[in-house]
């Protein structure tokens, strides 16, 4: 894995009303990156464009030391990704979420899921429209957590290599119980 697991040079994306231009960006192992700024001003685009969810017109991006988006599915399977318009099915239940998710996504941990479930004290027969929003954001972390291939080499079984959220700021409650990770676990 690389020392920069986000590296961003020149990204260039025109839209009709806004462009987003001249973005460099080097994060290394182990740090957190926030990105502040008012509505409009690209946070979310830049995002998406790490996340190969929108192409950059131009410039470069490599994530995990691969780049976007020549290797999307190889980062996408390493790298979870929460947002703020992400949703749940309001009649199903957290366990029809997480069955739906681990039929897709071979990296899937059993065993994680059952202890962040507890450990985000969450009851995975709920229905997601009884849920509070803060037990939405839990579960749908939970979800991009536990399906993230992991490189036994590479990184221990219980680390995420890589997550994005694009939402407001966590609150305490929301944190509280959310899983963390160091350098030293092998995580970017």
């Amino acid at each position: 894995m690389s020392d920069l697991p986000i590296r961003v040079r020149s990204v260039l994306k025109r839209f009709p009303q806004f462009t987003l231009q001249g973005i460099d960006l080097d994060v290394p192992r182990g740090r957190v990156l926030g990105l502040i700024g008012p509505n409009g001003a690209g946070k979310s685009t830049l995002l998406r464009i790490l996340m190969g969810l929108v192409r950059a017109d131009s410039g470069e991006v490599a994530i995990l030391g691969r780049p976007m988006p020549a290797e999307e599915r190889w980062i996408k399977a390493r790298v979870g990704f929460v947002s703020e318009d992400m949703a749940l099915y309001g009649a199903k239940s957290l366990r029809w979420h997480m069955d739906l998710v681990a039929s897709v996504h071979e990296g899937w941990d059993a065993r994680r899921a059952a202890e962040l479930l507890q450990r985000l004290d969450l009851d995975p027969n709920q229905k997601a429209r009884g849920m509070s929003r803060g037990q939405q954001v839990k579960a749908l972390l939970l979800l991009a957590v536990v399906r993230l291939r992991q490189d036994r080499a590479l990184v221990p079984a219980h680390s995420p290599m890589l997550l994005f959220s694009d939402r407001r700021p966590w609150s305490q409650q929301e944190r509280s119980g959310l899983p963390t990770a160091s350098p030293r676990d092998g995580c970017a």
